[in-house]
């Protein structure tokens, strides 16, 4: 509808304004993404191709911390999406190696959680492109990890992916069991 356009919109508008005024890199980058994963629903190929450059040269330099982490696997989460949902040629390998990165910053500083969304996000990106045996690898290793910790509050995604993959293996009973 017309509002939630417009809703889209605003929030984009001042997220943009939250990347231009704060003098902190990770903030910015943080307000780029934000601003990034609205920009996918709207179909916006030319602004979306235009702020990813600036989110990536803006991670180089971030040191390991769970929010730059959680950065680059959200970019990378973005990346995934707009190559689903916008048809955007992005370097899935790219996204492949971005996803590797977060995850050994990951273990480097012994954040168990940023490992089990880093590696479940590298199971959604293989399944994305149809290579289930990796994907429900990663899932079950994000999914482990996420139980390890109790963070039901994103086992429940890895859960979820989990049980589309073996659905797509046509392992219904095992899909019904993941979800």
């Amino acid at each position: 509808t017309a509002r939630s356009l417009q809703s889209y919109e605003a929030a984009i508008a001042f997220y943009e304004e939250a990347a231009t005024r704060t003098s902190d890199r990770l903030t910015k980058v943080e307000a780029q993404l934000n601003q990034l994963s609205l920009l996918s629903p709207l179909n916006q190929k030319q602004a979306a191709r235009e702020l990813i450059p600036q989110v990536q040269a803006n991670l180089i330099s971030l040191s390991p911390t769970r929010r730059s982490i959680y950065a680059r696997a959200n970019l990378a989460k973005n990346l995934i999406e707009l190559n689903q949902s916008a048809s955007l040629k992005q370097d899935r390998s790219y996204s492949k190696k971005l996803l590797a990165k977060t995850i050994a910053q990951a273990r480097a500083i012994n954040d168990t959680r940023a490992e089990s969304y880093g590696l479940g996000m590298l199971g959604h990106l293989a399944e994305q492109q149809h290579q289930l045996p990796a994907a429900k690898k990663h899932t079950e290793q994000a999914l482990i990890l996420a139980s390890k910790i109790n963070a039901t509050d994103i086992a429940y995604q890895w859960q979820w992916q989990l049980g589309r993959i073996l659905q797509e293996q046509g392992d219904i009973p095992g899909a019904i069991a993941a979800e």
